[in-house]
């Protein structure tokens, strides 16, 4: 196969992969748009990404939300309008995305006494109140999935391989 030959195969194969990119996005999104008119909520766009396995810096999220925001604030993103940013993000050299390795590693620099599980109460003031902080709303989120219902207790080592797994979303 000859150069010209190889640089459009390697082009067809990064469009092949930018279009189940977009089928991904799309149905992210579709989970946040409660109206179902092709907009949500800007406060869920870090949720968005989030479920994508795109991890920002408060300060990166906010240059996100103005850069896809509307002239007119209304609170509202449209998804034609966030769809390219992700791409980027997603096609980009740049990486967002932990590493199970690391993940662990954050869960284990909280688990001081090594028990293999953290309290979803401790978890949850660590998460609202230090560094880059999460909304409760957020919080509530991870932990109604994470923590055991019955003794509130996060095996984070389970959890942690529940994040690196293949989401649900499948196409």
């Amino acid at each position: 196969m000859n150069v010209t030959a190889n640089s459009i195969v390697i082009q067809q194969e990064r469009e092949r992969i930018k279009e189940r990119y977009r089928t991904i996005i799309k149905k992210t999104f579709d989970v946040f748009d409660r109206s179902e008119d092709g907009t949500c909520d800007i406060r869920e766009v870090g949720s968005i990404l989030r479920a994508l396995n795109i991890n920002l810096t408060e300060a990166r999220l906010r240059d996100v939300c103005s850069q896809v925001g509307e002239e007119e604030p209304s609170g509202f993103i449209q998804y034609k309008r966030l769809e390219p940013v992700i791409l980027t993000f997603l096609m980009g050299s740049e990486t967002f995305r932990d590493t199970e390795e690391r993940i662990l590693e954050a869960f284990k620099v909280l688990d001081t006494e090594g028990k293999g599980y953290l309290d979803a109460d401790e978890l949850r003031v660590l998460m609202t109140t230090n560094g880059e902080y999460f909304s409760t709303e957020e919080v509530n989120e991870m932990l109604a999935f994470a923590a055991d219902p019955e003794d509130g207790k996060i095996n984070y080592m389970e959890y942690v391989k529940h994040l690196s797994e293949p989401q649900v979303i499948d196409i």
